[in-house]
């Protein structure tokens, strides 16, 4: 059974509230307003990953799997693709293995001298990735908006 992972980054909003803690009385209401304003700049950085059961630190299918896998389809090999985003293929590869291994089937048809292309798996994951990152980039986006932004 795959789990979805959602993390957000949001290290800037969190070293500005501390740097202006707004609920200290000690701040004037200028400082308060500096604060507020100086958050209009922020934004989030949303990191999906899939992962099998428990294991969330190896063979997960995350931003680099995705683009490789994207590369493969476009390319039509994994050193093409490795070659386009300036991974050495050596760590491409082990990433594949690592991901197929964790997941328990391939994600990758290698034909060797031929290439490469996704399998039906392969090609699943890809597109629900980039599916729910796209929702949970607009959602989040509007969330970001209200809670951070707007107030």
């Amino acid at each position: 059974m795959l789990t979805s992972l959602i993390v957000l980054h949001l290290d800037k909003v969190l070293k500005c509230v501390k740097q202006y803690d707004l609920t200290k009385q000690t701040l004037s209401i200028d400082e308060k307003v500096i604060a507020m304003k100086s958050m209009k700049h922020l934004d989030f950085q949303l990191r999906l990953a899939f992962y099998s059961g428990k294991q969330v630190d190896k063979g997960t299918f995350g931003k680099g799997i995705a683009t490789l896998l994207r590369g493969v389809e476009q390319c039509g090999s994994l050193n093409a693709s490795a070659k386009k985003i300036r991974m050495a293929y050596s760590k491409a590869w082990r990433i594949v293995k690592e991901t197929e291994a964790g997941f328990g089937f391939d994600l990758i048809d290698r034909n060797g001298a031929r290439g490469s292309e996704l399998t039906s798996e392969g090609k699943k994951l890809l597109e629900a990735y980039e599916a729910l990152e796209a929702l949970g980039k607009d959602y989040l986006a509007d969330k970001f908006k209200e809670l951070v932004i707007d107030k």
